[in-house]
């Protein structure tokens, strides 16, 4: 397909990822770029308004989490294994809010603190 702008062409597969989820039953897991906007403003978390492209992306989400990376200096002063959080900026079945977690850089993951 072709497509007026990019805006569409995201909606469009947004819309489509929503339908396939639902028809499938199983959780989709999108990743999106952020807005780099956020870099310059006063208070660095990243919010809602900062999805690029399409706000269908947090229209349509069940939820949206934002992972908050620790430092490099962190994970080496912490053996690999370094205090973070993860924003829940939406959850229809719930709360926002901050989850503590912990980044365990050997395993490439993050696990509950």
């Amino acid at each position: 397909h072709r497509f007026e702008s990019r805006e569409k062409e995201v909606s469009a597969f947004v819309r489509l990822l929503n339908t396939t989820a639902q028809d499938l039953g199983v959780p989709m897991l999108v990743l999106a770029q952020m807005n780099r906007a956020i870099e310059s403003r006063a208070g660095a978390d990243p919010r809602l308004s900062d999805l690029r492209e399409c706000g269908d992306i947090e229209n349509d989400a069940f939820s949206v989490m934002f992972p908050l990376m620790p430092s490099p200096n962190d994970i080496i002063a912490n053996n690999g294994v370094a205090p973070t959080k993860f924003i829940i900026a939406k959850h229809r079945g719930g709360k926002v809010g901050f989850i503590n977690m912990q980044w365990h850089a050997a395993c490439v993951r993050f696990l509950e603190a």
